[in-house]
């Protein structure tokens, strides 16, 4: 989907529409734009900018924040419609999704009225303000570089015989997970364009970066078979951050952030069926490099209030530090829940709280986020909003 938070924003009020329209994780002229419009784009306005940085590159932007459930009801429709289509879908993030279309379409062409198809219902279904960019391809990668070849509202096929071609013109950034980083690595290696890494030797990317060097050839070639997979895999870890305004970090305030966070990850971990074995805290302040403190818990948790416990031990242990920015709380090296008790169970380990906490997730699921929450964060979503995580 293009622009999606923003355009979400414009279909919702006709008057937004053909206007700079930003849409910022919070008010205040240090958030971050979370989407910039196609109009705002066009003067410079990118997600990530902050929100005093696009007021200077177009003073007529009008600034938005979020709205989770808009959004989230929006991707829900979109979804519907691409179900009609395969039944092989693999959601990438909130605004978008891979299909996998083998035995459904038997030619380009058939493949492109199908993509035609599914543009056109989404603007009939959901409204005409929605677009959306669709790439089409022999594998995940390349339908991902069509789609962001041609933005807002593009389709782009890619063949087999337009490669290496469809490359000329591309910078090495331009390509799916290659950042700044591996711009540098390639650089060293003498490789500077697309075109020069295309034809760099297989044997050499792997001898020079190992597994990623076969991935990258695979992936520029169009051989890499990464299927589209519909089930999601197990997380490797579970985490949560938030970015706190300034006049809102106060003593009072980051015990609720702090709780905020965790129930956002323990009902997580539960959805998955999974325990956790260790718990990080992170922490970035607005005038000191970040930092990460974990522990390895004697027992697996699963049960909000033992994430929180375990958070704020670790949280005692700092000593007094100026504003914080970022807090993050998270889990890691996680294993399937089972119903095997411990020997010595700790106080901490209350099949009471596991329970209450599995009701309350049903609960919640059905009639909404935090339709029961703590008392201790009652009021807490005047500094603590719902966010969408971006990826998967």
């Amino acid at each position: 989907m293009n622009s999606f938070f923003a355009t979400c924003e414009q279909q919702a009020n006709a008057l937004l529409r053909n206007a700079p329209v930003g849409v910022a994780a919070y008010a205040g002229e240090n958030s971050i734009l979370l989407a910039a419009s196609i109009e705002a784009k066009r003067h410079g306005v990118k997600t990530g900018t902050s929100v005093r940085d696009a007021r200077a590159r177009c003073q007529n932007i009008t600034i938005l924040e979020n709205d989770p459930p808009k959004y989230r009801a929006i991707s829900e429709q979109v979804s519907a419609i691409l179900v009609d289509y395969t039944d092989r879908i693999e959601p990438y993030s909130i605004d978008e999704s891979f299909l996998d279309l083998t035995g459904w379409v038997h030619t380009w062409e058939e493949a492109r009225r199908k993509a035609e198809e599914i543009k056109q219902r989404i603007r009939a279904e959901i409204g005409e303000w929605m677009s959306c960019s669709i790439g089409i391809s022999v594998t995940k990668f390349l339908a991902k570089i069509g789609s962001d070849m041609r933005k807002p509202d593009g389709l782009t096929v890619i063949t087999p015989g337009d490669l290496p071609d469809i490359y000329d013109g591309m910078e090495l950034t331009d390509l799916w997970g290659v950042a700044h980083g591996w711009e540098k690595r390639l650089a060293r290696t003498n490789i500077h364009t697309i075109r020069q890494l295309y034809d760099y030797p297989l044997q050499n990317l792997i001898s020079l970066f190992g597994k990623p060097g076969h991935t990258l050839y695979a992936h520029l070639h169009g051989l890499d078979a990464e299927p589209v997979t519909s089930e999601e895999s197990a997380p490797q870890s579970i985490s949560h951050q938030y970015a706190i305004p300034k006049k809102e970090c106060t003593p009072q305030n980051l015990p609720n952030i702090l709780m905020r966070l965790c129930e956002k990850v323990g009902a997580r971990l539960r959805g998955h069926e999974l325990v956790a074995h260790s718990i990080f805290l992170g922490l970035r302040l607005y005038d000191h490099p970040g930092s990460m403190q974990h522990v390895r818990l004697p027992y697996p948790v699963r049960a909000t209030r033992d994430i929180y416990h375990h958070t704020t031990l670790l949280f005692r242990h700092r000593e007094s530090l100026p504003r914080i920015h970022v807090l993050a709380v998270g889990v890691s090296r996680l294993s399937r829940a089972t119903n095997q008790l411990a020997l010595f169970e700790p106080e901490q380990q209350n099949l009471a709280s596991n329970h209450i906490d599995d009701i309350v997730d049903e609960i919640n699921n059905k009639h909404g986020v935090r339709a029961i929450t703590r008392a201790n964060t009652l009021g807490s979503e005047q500094y603590v909003p719902d966010r969408i995580a971006f990826g998967k």
